[in-house]
C-alpha cells in the first residue's frame, strides 16, 4: 500500500465543473464531460485508479519525459466527496484552432470503414488501406515510434484505437496529441513469450520478426534501447520524490521483477 503525504495530494470536488470546455471535447470523448473539474484557473480531467493503475500512470509519464514524448502529466488527487479512493488528474490539453479525433473516429470518417482493431500503424494492412504513413510528417512518425517503444517497455495491453488521439490543424495536417492512459500495464504472464499484444501493437514473438520495421524505422531500435537500459527502480525513486509518496518493499519488488521480464521481451524483439 502506497504511503501518501496528504499535503502533496490534490484535494478536489466533483461539484466544481467547467462548462466552457465542453465544446472542445472531441467526438468519442463525451464521457470526459462528467469528469472535469476546474481549480487554480485550470481545467483537469480526473479518473479513479487502484494502486497498480496509479503506479503505472506515473511510470508512463516518466518514460514519456525520457523519450521527450508529449504526454499528460498525472497528479495524485483525493475527491472531497470520496475520501477512501485515489484519483489521478491531468490538465485538459485541447487547444483552439485544432480538431481532435481518436484513431477510431479518424479512420472511420476517412475510409467509411469501422475499424474495431487497429493493429500496428505500420502494418502492411493499415498502410495499404489507409496509407497513413504517407499522411504523416517525420516528426509525427517519430512520436508514434516512441509510443510503440514505451508501450512495449510497459507491456501496455490497452493501447487501442480509441485512446490514441490525433490533433488535426486547419490545413488537415495530422499530428499526435499528448499521450495518455498508461494504467493497463505490467501484468504478470504465465508464458513470457506468448502473444504479446494490444489493439495498437500486435507482436507474435515466435512468428513475426521486427526486422522489416527496424529496417524502415531504425529510430525504433534506438528508443527501445533507451528504455531497456533504464532502471525501473530509479524511476520509482523519482516518482516517490516528485509526489512525496513512498512505495512498499512489495511494490518495488513486483515492478523490478516485471521490468526484468519486459526487458527480456524487448531483447527478443530486437534479435528478431
Amino acid at each position: 500500500m502506497i504511503i501518501y503525504r496528504d499535503s502533496d495530494i490534490i484535494s478536489f470536488s466533483n461539484q466544481i465543473k467547467d462548462d466552457k470546455i465542453k465544446e472542445k471535447i472531441p467526438v468519442g470523448f463525451e464521457r470526459m464531460i462528467s469528469h472535469l473539474v476546474h481549480f487554480n484557473r485550470e481545467c483537469y480531467y480526473y479518473k479513479l485508479v487502484d494502486v497498480h493503475q496509479l503506479i503505472n500512470e506515473l511510470i508512463g509519464c516518466q518514460f514519456a519525459k525520457i523519450l521527450n514524448l508529449e504526454s499528460v502529466e498525472y497528479k495524485i488527487g483525493k475527491m472531497e466527496e470520496d475520501k477512501y479512493n485515489t484519483y489521478v488528474l491531468s490538465k485538459v490539453f485541447f487547444e483552439e484552432n485544432y480538431q481532435y479525433k481518436t484513431c477510431y473516429e479518424y479512420f472511420k470518417t476517412e475510409s467509411n470503414k469501422n475499424i474495431s482493431m487497429l493493429q500496428t500503424l505500420f502494418s502492411s494492412i493499415v498502410l495499404s488501406e489507409f496509407k497513413l504513413i504517407d499522411r504523416l510528417d517525420k516528426q509525427t512518425i517519430i512520436k508514434l515510434l516512441k509510443l510503440i517503444a514505451l508501450d512495449l517497455k510497459m507491456g501496455q495491453v490497452d493501447r487501442n484505437d480509441r485512446n490514441i488521439l490525433l490533433r488535426i490543424d486547419k490545413e488537415n495536417n495530422i499530428d499526435l496529441a499528448p499521450i495518455f492512459d498508461y494504467g493497463e500495464s505490467y501484468y504478470k504472464r504465465e508464458n513470457l513469450f506468448e502473444i504479446y499484444s494490444n489493439s495498437f501493437i500486435t507482436i507474435r514473438l515466435n512468428k513475426m520478426s521486427f526486422y522489416n520495421l527496424f529496417e524502415r524505422f531504425p529510430e525504433l531500435r534506438e528508443y527501445i534501447d533507451i528504455l531497456k537500459n533504464i532502471s525501473l527502480q530509479s524511476i520509482l525513486k523519482r516518482i516517490e520524490e516528485e509526489n512525496n509518496i513512498s512505495f512498499t518493499d512489495g511494490e518495488i519488488d513486483f515492478y523490478q521483477k516485471q521490468d526484468l521480464q519486459k526487458n527480456k521481451v524487448l531483447k527478443k524483439i530486437e534479435l528478431g
